[in-house]
């Protein structure tokens, strides 16, 4: 289940009638097929069948064949999710949060409130875009700009216990790099999940379930 959060404001996210864009990981027949994906190595022996192309026999293989029982234990938002957050406050200049970005080297930067509940979230490119088109109409303002100024709303939000697979595909379908984590009971911040935690989790995880 995911939330947006609006100002604090909570409300259930309804997804969009979107066709199924992302199915089945299946590698193509067509060629060399793709080896460097791989399910349960240890346990899985992949159906082979021989195609010919061009006189030359190339083996392939398919995951159709895969059984439930060979599948990992699905993976949540609260094994992956990075719990030392840097956050900000609305007031905040835009140098402050660059600085923060670039001295953590993160992304993004929540924007929360003073009982930590989520107000917004900004980007490094948000700053950067914003910074070069301020210095283009008023150098002298951009001393005076915050984060809150820039600040994305409406922010798409999980929880802890949020699969990864869901966090996934919701984060491809919506365009969005980073989902902060919140707690049900408090709606409290409790972390945030990058394309980068996602990306990680599938080399740790190399039998990882994440077909949707």
């Amino acid at each position: 289940m995911f939330t947006w959060v609006t100002q604090g404001i909570a409300e259930p996210y309804i997804p969009s009638n979107k066709s199924e864009i992302v199915k089945r990981v299946t590698p193509s027949h067509q060629g060399v097929p793709d080896k460097s994906i791989r399910v349960n190595e240890d346990t899985y022996k992949p159906h082979k069948k021989n195609f010919s192309s061009m006189g030359n026999s190339i083996e392939s293989y398919s995951q159709e064949e895969i059984k439930n029982d060979e599948l990992a234990t699905p993976v949540f938002a609260r094994e992956i999710m990075s719990t030392s957050l840097h956050t900000a406050y609305v007031y905040a200049s835009l140098s402050s949060g660059e600085s923060i970005l670039n001295k953590n080297r993160i992304r993004y930067i929540p924007i929360i409130s003073r009982d930590n509940k989520i107000l917004g979230i900004v980007s490094h490119k948000d700053i950067l875009l914003y910074t070069i088109q301020l210095y283009r109409k008023s150098p002298t303002d951009i001393e005076k700009s915050q984060l809150g100024d820039i600040m994305k709303t409406k922010i798409l939000t999980g929880y802890p216990d949020t699969a990864i697979r869901e966090i996934a595909k919701i984060m491809f379908e919506e365009s969005v790099g980073a989902l902060p984590i919140i707690s049900r009971e408090s709606s409290d911040l409790v972390g945030i999940v990058t394309r980068n935690d996602i990306l990680k989790s599938v080399m740790l995880h190399t039998s990882m379930n994440l077909y949707i």
